[in-house]
């Protein structure tokens, strides 16, 4: 599946913006060509952590997640790997 790479970077990037006040701080520590990397990475824990959050059970948490991976693509959660790799 093809995805656009700067699509990936910058939906991450405003997950980041909205969600992560402390990471920016951390940023500085990265060196320049991982923190595109960093917010994918990010993006994706944060989608993981509020689908298991919101829900009930694990079951629910699963099936929540899998749904909002499916209604993403391709944006920050597929193929959200490839994407933060180089």
């Amino acid at each position: 599946m093809a995805y656009d790479r700067g699509r990936v970077v910058a939906d991450s990037r405003a997950v980041l913006a909205r969600h992560a006040r402390t990471f920016d701080l951390a940023g500085w520590f990265l060196p320049a060509e991982r923190l595109d990397d960093a917010a994918v990475v990010y993006a994706f824990c944060r989608l993981v952590d509020d689908s298991v959050d919101e829900a009930a059970t694990i079951d629910e948490g699963r099936a929540a997640l899998l749904a909002r991976m499916a209604r993403n693509r391709p944006s920050v959660t597929n193929p959200w790997l490839r994407a933060s790799s180089r």
